[in-house]
């Protein structure tokens, strides 16, 4: 790895991602990905065993940001609009509405 560059994990799950977004999961096999990173198949098996693991790793992403941006929304006491927060995302005693 060069100085100031990604981690090669990192570059494959973020080329995933761009991939999978522009073409549809279903039509993104792991050659684009791993060709975008400039790697080989061999070098991509070393990080993943497998199109579903790259998948659970982008989802395991969009899972950490998401709840980062649901702490950042919460006020200093730990409450957004002065209810309860939950880890999950959702507000204590909230229940969603069943029509």
């Amino acid at each position: 790895m060069k100085t100031g560059e990604k981690p090669t994990r990192e570059r494959l799950i973020e080329a995933a991602v761009r991939r999978f977004y522009r073409d549809g999961f279903r039509n993104v096999g792991i050659d684009p990905v791993y060709t975008e990173v400039g790697l080989g198949k061999t070098a991509f098996y070393k990080h993943f065993e497998s199109k579903e693991d790259l998948t659970l790793a982008v989802l395991a992403v969009f899972g950490a940001n998401w709840r980062a941006g649901q702490r950042a929304r919460c006020e200093p006491n730990g409450t957004i609009f002065g209810k309860p927060w939950h880890p999950s995302g959702h507000l204590w005693g909230a229940r969603p509405a069943i029509r």
